[in-house]
Formats: structure tokens, C-alpha cells, sequence
């Protein structure tokens, strides 16, 4: 089965590659339809400790197939220098999917800088007033 055999290479990746080695190899994995949300996943814990990963999340969050799988995979990542670029993606986002996976990552990441960087959002006139509401909710859910 492909997927068993993704996660086989994946765990190998992550075992017995350097980070930029692994992050090459998961990146190609990220194109294959099939299996790009468990490679990005998997992607995100390099960007843990790796800018270059962080990068590659950042960079997908725009892509139709995989973004809503890098915005998981960017909200896992405890780091205040991944809720800044988050942050910045999200003043510069020229579309409203971009700026709805980037939001979603911002929600499910949660941390203060994270939920500040949403009160900004709905308090802006930045995204569909539609986004802005249903912001303004998840906000007001997690008090």
C-alpha cells in the first residue's frame, strides 16, 4: 500500500537523514497528491527546529491541494518566530484562502501571540467581513 509505504520512507527520512536531506525528500513527497498532507506533517516537525521547513509550510499555505495540511502542520509548531511570520503572512496575504489557512493556523496554534495577532485581523479592515466574524467567534469561544 503507498501510504504504508510513505510512512516507512517518512520514519526512515526522520531517522537516518540530515534535516535538509530529509526536508528534500518530504518536500517531494508533499507533491504527490496521495500523500502530501502526511509529508507535511511530517515537515513540520523538522520546522521545529529548521527555518527552511518553516519556509516550505509558509510557502504551501497557498496551495490548493496541500495548504489546509500546512496550516495544521504550521499551528503544531511552539515557536513565537513561526506566530510572527504567521503574523506578517497574514497582513500580506493577497487572497482570502491564504489569509483563511493562515487564521486557521493562528486558531489552532493558540497562544497569546497567536490570538492577538486575530483580535488585530477582526479590528482591521484586512479579509471578507465574513472572515472577520467568524474570527471575532473563535475569539470570544476560547475566553
Amino acid at each position: 500500500c503507498m501510504r504504508e509505504s510513505f510512512a516507512e520512507l517518512k520514519q526512515a527520512a526522520e531517522r537516518e537523514l540530515d534535516s535538509l536531506t530529509a526536508l528534500g525528500v518530504l518536500g517531494k513527497a508533499a507533491d504527490r497528491e496521495p500523500i502530501a498532507s502526511a509529508a507535511l506533517l511530517a515537515i513540520g516537525r523538522l520546522a521545529a527546529a529548521d527555518s527552511a521547513a518553516q519556509q516550505v509550510l509558509l510557502d504551501r499555505l497557498s496551495d490548493p491541494v496541500s495548504g489546509d495540511s500546512a496550516a495544521a502542520a504550521l499551528a503544531r509548531i511552539d515557536d513565537p518566530g513561526v506566530t510572527t511570520r504567521l503574523s506578517t503572512r497574514l497582513k500580506d496575504a493577497k487572497d482570502e484562502t491564504t489569509r483563511r489557512r493562515v487564521a486557521l493556523a493562528l486558531r489552532l496554534n493558540g497562544s497569546p501571540a497567536a490570538r492577538d495577532t486575530l483580535g488585530r485581523l477582526v479590528e482591521s479592515k484586512q479579509g471578507s467581513p465574513e472572515l472577520r466574524k467568524e474570527v471575532a467567534a473563535w475569539l470570544a469561544r476560547g475566553r
